[in-house]
């Protein structure tokens, strides 16, 4: 049951003599506890410790539904995709970009700096290494102080662009900096992003999330190659 815990807290809460068999781990306790579950659903077939678990997972999965349900009545917002993904380029090369305003400083990773063949612009003092935290094992290996971005194929901004060592997604990721710097506000009732500052919107392309931006396994295995 340990390999389980989702169903294992399921059977904790709801069947604790059952849960309470089973932790001793002794046949007979589990035997006792659903002949108990027996008398208590005489309808159901618990012959056997397997259909008694088939049976547990079925009434966890209906519970869930009805919440669900709940769910998508309450709080519809919640239930919806929802994209801070735009198209931008970087040195005239098409990419996305991705808002994420829990990051300090906006940045992208090794891959998108040889595409967007900005690497030999990387300004690696020591000053500009550093950890990044939050991000796996990541390390910032310096930073390009004027990166030249086009904003949905027509606001032409400048803004400096650190570079992480292990990033694979096929972004810039926007981060408090560029929020900041910007005054932007992510207005999720029209699905743009405003620049205050320029006075400018950039609108979020709802077909992509980030997901999207993750590579294929194939295109994994051509970078290993070369």
């Amino acid at each position: 049951m340990q390999e389980n815990p989702i169903r294992y807290a399921w059977i904790k809460l709801a069947f604790p003599n059952l849960n309470k068999a089973l932790k001793s781990k002794k046949p007979e306790n589990v035997s006792k506890a659903i002949k108990k579950m027996q008398t208590e659903f005489p309808y159901q077939t618990l012959d056997t410790l397997e259909n008694t678990l088939k049976w547990i997972e079925e009434q966890r999965l209906s519970r869930i539904k009805i919440y669900e349900d709940i769910a998508a009545k309450e709080f519809p917002d919640c239930c919806n995709r929802y994209s801070t993904v735009f198209k931008c380029k970087v040195n005239g090369v098409s990419t996305f970009g991705l808002i994420d305003s829990g990051a300090e400083r906006t940045f992208i990773g090794m891959s998108v700096a040889k595409k967007c063949k900005m690497l030999h612009l990387v300004d690696n003092s020591v000053k500009y290494v550093s950890r990044a935290y939050g991000i796996g094992d990541g390390k910032f290996i310096g930073r390009i102080h004027v990166s030249m971005i086009i904003l949905n194929e027509e606001h032409k901004i400048a803004f400096p662009i650190s570079v992480l060592n292990k990033f694979h997604l096929h972004c810039i990721m926007f981060g408090i900096d560029f929020l900041k710097h910007y005054d932007c506000i992510i207005d999720y009732s029209r699905n743009v992003l405003v620049l205050k500052k320029l006075n400018i919107e950039v609108p979020f392309v709802s077909e992509c999330c980030p997901c999207c931006l993750i590579p294929s396994d194939s295109e994994h295995g051509r970078r290993g190659k070369n």
